[in-house]
């Protein structure tokens, strides 16, 4: 009898916590969105989480693409939605450096060729055609143009 009197008290425990975090996880999201447009989407790209990361739309919002090494044909990298043809290949809207170490350059080219934007540490790009004191590059040319990523050095 006392086993089982425990193992409901503890049921009982997990479904308040997991119901207080469920409500907490809900408020912090609001509470994001609410904060500013330049706010990713929960569970979206952290500062010094290794990776870089973007989305198929403006200010972070859509799919969240993520890659830790260099990446020279982003055909390759695999998208199930927001994408045509499945991958990441001209598909990119808005970028957020989430490395530990250094810059990240985005190539227009596969196999790091055409232009390319550099992105700090913990720096993003929210819509490329707006300006720069507005999150943006004001370089609309770069919508949907990401080819590859290099980290460090742009090759």
């Amino acid at each position: 009898m006392r086993l089982r009197k425990c193992a409901a008290t503890s049921l009982a425990s997990v479904a308040l916590v997991a119901g207080a975090t469920a409500f907490t996880s809900s408020a912090s999201a609001a509470q994001r969105q609410a904060a500013a447009p330049h706010t990713v989407q929960d569970g979206g790209c952290r500062t010094y989480s290794g990776t870089a990361c973007f989305w198929p739309n403006k200010y972070g919002i859509g799919t969240l693409g993520e890659v830790t090494d260099n990446n020279s044909d982003f055909t390759k990298l695999y998208n199930s939605t927001g994408c045509k043809n499945h991958n990441w290949n001209d598909c990119i809207n808005s970028i957020q450096n989430g490395g530990t170490l250094c810059t990240v350059y985005f190539w227009t080219g596969a196999g790091y060729t055409g232009r390319y934007h550099s992105l700090s540490l913990g720096d993003a790009v929210w819509d490329f055609a707006a300006p720069v004191s507005e999150g943006g590059y004001n370089d609309p040319s770069f919508d949907k143009s990401i080819s590859s990523n290099h980290w460090c050095t742009p090759r």
